[in-house]
C-alpha cells in the first residue's frame, strides 16, 4: 500500500504477508536499525528483523506481520533534504500502522485504477516473492505467489497493473483479488480506464524557454498515458495527434518532447531525461518512449 501524497513511494516498497518467514539477520546499516526503532516504538507488539541492508521482516506473537523493503526509502534519503528523509520514514512508520489496523482492504470497483509501472517493479516484487516462499509448504507457497500483484508486460521496459486508490492508500491488485471479484482483465481494463476521467491533470507547458519542451506534473496516474489514449488526450491536448517523445523520471512528472517545434533540432532529449531520472526521488524511469502515427513505440 502506498501514501497518498506527491511523493509516494512503489507498491514493491511495502508488502504484507500473512504466513510465518525466517532468515538469519545480518548486520544492517544505520537506516535499517533507525526504521527497525521507529517501528517498534510506534507499536511495543511488533519485533522487527532485519535482513540485509535493506529489507524488514515484522513479526507479532511469533508470526509474521509484514515486510518492509528501504530501497526506495534508501534513494529518497540519499537525493533528498534530511526533513524530506524524515518524513518519509514517518510516512511508511504510519502506513504500517494504518495497514495492521485495517487489514485486506475490501475491493471496490470505483477505486480501481490502470497503471503502468517500469518492469524493475515486477523484478523486485518477484525477488521479495521468493524470499517470503522459501521453505514454506506448498499451500503457503501458493498463497504467497497469490498475494502477488497481478502484472503485465508492456513491451520490454514497463509493466501494466491495477491498483485500487483509497484516501489513504494505493493497494495493487493482487491475482486473489482479482479471483475474488469475479472480473476478467478485459472488464478491470475497462473499469481502470474509465476510473482514470475522475483523476484531474495538469495541462502540459513548456520547460523552460524551449517550446519543443514541455511537462506536467503532481499527478500519480501520468504513467497512464502509456497504455490509455483517452488519458494520453487530456493531458497533452493540443499535442496528443503530434509525433512526440515522453518520460517520466519521477512518477509524478512527464517531459514531452515536440520535434516539430524543435526547429534548430538541438534539443538532446534523451540526455535532458536520464539526467532529471538521476535527481529524481525516487527515480521512476530514463527510459525514453517515442509516438509516431499516433501509436506509442514500445520497444
Amino acid at each position: 500500500m502506498i501514501p497518498r501524497q506527491r511523493l509516494r513511494p512503489t507498491g514493491a516498497l511495502l508488502i504484507l504477508w500473512a504466513l510465518a518467514y525466517a532468515a538469519p539477520a545480518t548486520a544492517a546499516d544505520a537506516l535499517a536499525q533507525d526504521m527497525k526503532a521507529r517501528l517498534e516504538k510506534s507499536d511495543p507488539a511488533l519485533s522487527v528483523q532485519i535482513e540485509g541492508q535493506d529489507r524488514l521482516v515484522l513479526k507479532k506473537d511469533g508470526k509474521n506481520a509484514g515486510m518492509m523493503d528501504l530501497a526506495n526509502l534508501r534513494e529518497i534519503c540519499a537525493k533528498s533534504t534530511p526533513a524530506v528523509c524524515a518524513d518519509q520514514k514517518q510516512r511508511r512508520v504510519d502506513l504500517q500502522g494504518q495497514a495492521n489496523a485495517l487489514g485486506r482492504p475490501p475491493f471496490l470497483r470505483e477505486a480501481l485504477r490502470l497503471v503502468v509501472r517500469p518492469a524493475g517493479y515486477g523484478q523486485a516484487v518477484e525477488r521479495q516473492l521468493a524470499r517470503v516462499a522459501q521453505g514454506g509448504s506448498a499451500s503457503e507457497q501458493a498463497k504467497v505467489r497469490e498475494s502477488a500483484p497481478m502484472l503485465r508486460p508492456l513491451g520490454p521496459h514497463f509493466v501494466m497493473a491495477w491498483v485500487q486508490d483509497f484516501a489513504q492508500a494505493m493497494t495493487p491488485v493482487s491475482i486473489a483479488a482479482m479471483k475474488e471479484s469475479g472480473l476478467s482483465t478485459a472488464e478491470l481494463d475497462r473499469l481502470g480506464a474509465d476510473n482514470l476521467r475522475l483523476e484531474q491533470v495538469t495541462p502540459l507547458k513548456p520547460l523552460g524557454k524551449a517550446p519543443s519542451v514541455l511537462s506536467t506534473e503532481g499527478n500519480d496516474y501520468l504513467s497512464s498515458i502509456l497504455v490509455d489514449e483517452a488519458f494520453w488526450q487530456r493531458v497533452a491536448g493540443p499535442h496528443a495527434q503530434e509525433d512526440v517523445a515522453v518520460c517520466l523520471p519521477a512518477r509524478h512528472e512527464l517531459m514531452v518532447y515536440v520535434p516539430a517545434l524543435d526547429a534548430s533540432k538541438g534539443i538532446d532529449f534523451p540526455k535532458m531525461c536520464a539526467a532529471m531520472a538521476q535527481s529524481a526521488a525516487p527515480t521512476f524511469s530514463d527510459r525514453v518512449v517515442r509516438r509516431a502515427n499516433r501509436q506509442w513505440l514500445l520497444n
